[in-house]
């Protein structure tokens, strides 16, 4: 696909205060009256809610057919691979980066539900997402259609809690480097069972412990590839506690659907390149050309 000219992009980002914070990372809204951009975006640690009113937006996993073309809204989970977007025409979307816990809360479903699928808002809210969906649109001013997805996100949110333990198992996970049986060892400081610890991840963050390890392993890397891209892979695989370059390949390919020196390499041509999108600038999308 051969880009057009763009439009300036109008970007708008928000971070939450007070008792949304606890659940909300960020919302966001975009919006060009021309945008063609296709590409691959990386897994995060965000799941998120998103809404499309542009001419052309699709995402999909890799490989699938595509899928969300439409006017509409849908939820996503954690990923643990890759997906695929593409824009082209007018452009306006707007969403919300949620809290790696943030899915079950809102919706009540179990976050492990989703899967690596991108689920209409209708199927998982029912009716009170047409309303929502209406009133975004209509609104004329980025600020206000963020203020009511704000206020919509803070009603849904009310009264909402998780378990302690998994605050306090997200924030161990982060602060530790990774070692052989860092799982086991917080389970211990926890004083629950692997299995108990096992189900409570499941459903508020949709994977196991070691699934969720293996991401924060694969963010770090792509995060420090950015940082420094001059950086050989050989010192990255050491600082970054892998064993060997055979296991972090792996890992990487597991997550990106590319190695290591592949993404480097596009690290390199496009240091910092951005369209202003959220999460379309290094290290979350591979931007396609040509």
């Amino acid at each position: 696909m051969t880009p057009h000219p763009q439009e300036p992009v109008q970007t708008v980002i928000r971070r939450p205060t007070g008792a949304l914070s606890l659940f909300v990372d960020t919302l966001w809204f975009v919006q060009s009256d021309r945008l063609s951009l296709r590409g691959t975006n990386l897994p995060m640690l965000h799941g998120e809610l998103m809404f499309n009113f542009s001419e052309f937006f699709s995402i999909q996993p890799l490989g699938a057919q595509p899928a969300n073309t439409g006017h509409g809204s849908w939820f996503s989970g954690l990923q643990t691979a890759p997906s695929q977007s593409q824009t082209a025409g007018r452009h306006e979307t707007l969403g919300v980066l949620l809290k790696p816990w943030g899915l079950f809360p809102l919706t009540n479903v179990p976050a492990h539900a989703f899967g690596q699928l991108f689920v209409s808002g209708e199927a998982v809210l029912g009716p009170v997402i047409a309303p929502l969906t209406d009133a975004l649109q209509q609104a004329r001013s980025a600020t206000g259609k963020l203020d009511i997805l704000e206020r919509f996100l803070s009603d849904r949110y009310v009264d909402s809690d998780i378990p302690a333990y998994v605050h306090y198992a997200h924030s161990f996970l982060h602060r530790h480097p990774f070692r052989n049986g860092i799982v086991t060892e917080l389970c211990r400081h926890l004083r629950i069972s692997r299995k108990s610890l096992t189900g409570a991840f499941r459903k508020y963050l949709g994977l196991s412990p070691g699934q969720y390890v293996r991401l924060l392993r694969f963010r770090a890397a792509t995060d420090a590839m950015a940082a420094r891209p001059d950086l050989s892979l050989t010192d990255l695989t050491y600082q970054q506690g892998f064993f060997d370059q055979a296991h972090f390949i792996h890992l990487f390919r597991a997550f990106a659907g590319m190695t290591p020196g592949a993404y480097r390499s596009f690290i390199r041509a496009h240091q910092q390149a951005s369209v202003g999108l959220p999460e379309t600038s290094s290290p979350s999308f591979i931007h396609h050309t040509g």
